[in-house]
Order: structure tokens, then sequence, then C-alpha cells
């Protein structure tokens, strides 16, 4: 409750279709409360039963919903970091020689994936890898500044412009290099 004229008080009330916020006296305030008529609302002409309850009810849901997104983004945080231990994990094992394919350690990875696994050159072993790390094609392209698309079409055997192939194999030897 405010009072905005010498000594009369006024409830502030913001109309359900236009939001905006509208004020009327505290005695007008209590007959509505008490008979449960409607107001008008003088920006949009929206009349509306006046419910006290109403507007409570709607702030409710307003703080639920917000409670709700916090709830999300503090899962969707807590998930980020696991995804990222994950990923560094997987990444110093590969960094240490171990094949993602067969689990055992290598001491040149290159050489054994060139000579055991000659089926992962290029796209199969870039996507095994992304997989392994966890990676999305999204998340890979941002890591190599490459454009998104491009990692989905080298994996699917495509052609791509020669920098993104370049990227895509510096990126590769690093991984496979201990």
């Amino acid at each position: 409750m405010s009072v905005f004229s010498s000594g009369i008080e006024f409830h502030v009330i913001s109309c359900w279709s236009c939001t905006a916020p509208y004020a009327i006296n505290d005695v007008l305030y209590q007959e509505r409360h008490k008979d449960g008529k409607g107001l008008w609302c003088p920006s949009c002409g929206v009349s509306a039963v006046f419910s006290p309850s109403l507007q409570d009810d709607a702030l409710q849901q307003a703080r639920r919903d917000a409670a709700y997104q916090r709830t999300r983004a503090i899962a969707a945080e807590r998930k980020s970091v696991e995804v990222n231990k994950q990923y560094i994990k997987i990444r110093n094992r590969i960094r240490k020689g171990m094949c993602p394919c067969c689990n055992e350690v290598f001491s040149s990875l290159a050489r054994h994936m060139q000579t055991k696994h000659p089926e992962f050159g290029g796209p199969e072993l870039l996507k095994a890898l992304r997989e392994a790390y966890g990676l999305t094609q999204v998340a890979l392209a941002k890591e190599l500044g490459a454009v998104a698309s491009y990692v989905g079409r080298y994996e699917a055997g495509k052609r791509v412009p020669s920098y993104t192939q370049r990227l895509i194999a510096e990126w590769l030897s690093k991984q496979v290099t201990a």
C-alpha cells in the first residue's frame, strides 16, 4: 500500500492482460475485495474480476518457475562438469597411449592405429575419438576453430575445405601421439 496524495491510501495493481500497473484507493480496494466484482484496466480497458488471490497465485507461479529454472541451470552445470571430467580422463588415457578401440596401452598409438585398426583412418578415427571424448560435432568444431557442419561432412566422408582438413589432421595427430 502506498500514499500518493495527502492522506489517501492507494493499492497498486497490475492488469492481468497488459500487465500495466495502476492504483486504486483503499476504499475501492476493500469493496472489490469483499464483493469480488470486476475492475476495468485504465490502460487496455479489459475487465477482470478483482481477486488478490489471483495475483498472489500468479506471483507464486512466477516464483515456482524461477526456482525450476534455477534447478535446471544447476543440474545442467553439474552435468557439464561431469562430462568435462570424463572428457579430460579419456583424453589423458589416449595421450598416454591407450587405444580407444581395444583399451590397451601402446608406446606408439599412432602406429598401432595404422596397423591394427586400418579402418580408423580420417573420418572413422575422428568420429571414434570425438565419441570417446564425449564431444558433439559442434563442440569439436569449436575446439578446432572450424565450422560445425564441416566436422559432420568430414565424418560422413564428404568433401570439406583444405584448411578444415588441415585443422582436423593437426587435432588427430595431437590426440594419437603421446
